[in-house]
C-alpha cells in the first residue's frame, strides 16, 4: 500500500497521495515525467483539475495528473492511458491519480466501475488501484476489474488474467487469474471471500475491444506506447 493522506472531495471521501496535488507555487520544478491521457470519452464526462474549483467538460486527449479528479456520469464511459496501463471506466464513476511518476501508477476509485489493463510490468513499476476499503497492487499483467459501491464499504475486484495482491482490514490477500474477491466493511472491521470470475459484461467486453485496438495500432510497431 503506497503512503497516502486523507483529504474530502465534493462529492466523496479521496485519499490523495503525500506531495503536491495542485500547481506549485515554485514554478522552478520539474513536471511530471508521466502523465495520463483522456483518450476516450462517450456521454457526460466532467473533470476537476487539481481536485479543486469547478467541474468542467473533459475532453479528448486533455492530460490527467496528480489529484486531477473524472466523474463519469450514467450511461456515459471513458477511457485513460497512463504508460503500459489503460483505463476503462463505466457510467457513475469517479477516478483519481493520487501518485503518477515513471514507475508508480496510483489510482483512486471513490466508486463506480473500472476494468483496466496492464500491458507490461517493467522493472520497478507498480500499479496500485485503493477503494475506500481495500487496495489492489498488479503484481502480473493483465485484465482486471474492480467495482465499488456508492457508500464505499464494498469492493469486488476480478482478475480475468494475470494476478494481483488485496491489502484489507490489516490482511493481505492474493488474487489469482479467473478469481473474483469481495470485501465487505471498512477500516479493520471487513468480510473477505473469493469466488470464480463472473461473465464479462458491457464494460468488459467494450474494453476488450478498445484494447484490441490499441493492440493493432499502426503507430505502435514505430513509436513507444509510452509515448
Amino acid at each position: 500500500l503506497l503512503p497516502a493522506v486523507k483529504a474530502q472531495g465534493p462529492e466523496t471521501d479521496a485519499t490523495v497521495a503525500s506531495g503536491d496535488v495542485g500547481p506549485s507555487a515554485d514554478d522552478t520544478q520539474d513536471p511530471p515525467s508521466r502523465v495520463a491521457r483522456i483518450s476516450f470519452t462517450d456521454g457526460s464526462v466532467s473533470l476537476q483539475p487539481g481536485g479543486t474549483g469547478d467541474w468542467g467538460t473533459a475532453t479528448k486527449n486533455r492530460p490527467m495528473t496528480i489529484g486531477d479528479k473524472l466523474w463519469v456520469d450514467q450511461n456515459s464511459r471513458a477511457e485513460l492511458q497512463a504508460g503500459q496501463a489503460a483505463l476503462h471506466l463505466g457510467g457513475m464513476t469517479a477516478i483519481s491519480f493520487l501518485n503518477l511518476d515513471q514507475n508508480i501508477t496510483q489510482v483512486r476509485l471513490a466508486e463506480g466501475k473500472l476494468n483496466f489493463r496492464v500491458r507490461e510490468i517493467l522493472q520497478g513499476d507498480n500499479y496500485e488501484v485503493d477503494t475506500p476499503n481495500l487496495a489492489f497492487t498488479v503484481r502480473e499483467a493483465g485484465d482486471f476489474r474492480i467495482d465499488v459501491n456508492e457508500n464505499g464499504d464494498y469492493t469486488s475486484v476480478t482478475a480475468i488474467r494475470g494476478q494481483g495482491e488485496i491489502v484489507a482490514g490489516g490482511q493481505t490477500y492474493p488474487l489469482h487469474a479467473g478469481e473474483r474477491a469481495d470485501v465487505t466493511g471498512a477500516d479493520n472491521n471487513v468480510k473477505f471471500s473469493t469466488a470464480a470470475a463472473p461473465a464479462p459484461d458491457d464494460l468488459d467486453r467494450w474494453a476488450q475491444d478498445r484494447d484490441l485496438k490499441e493492440d493493432n495500432s499502426p503507430s505502435a510497431q514505430h513509436v513507444s506506447r509510452d509515448m
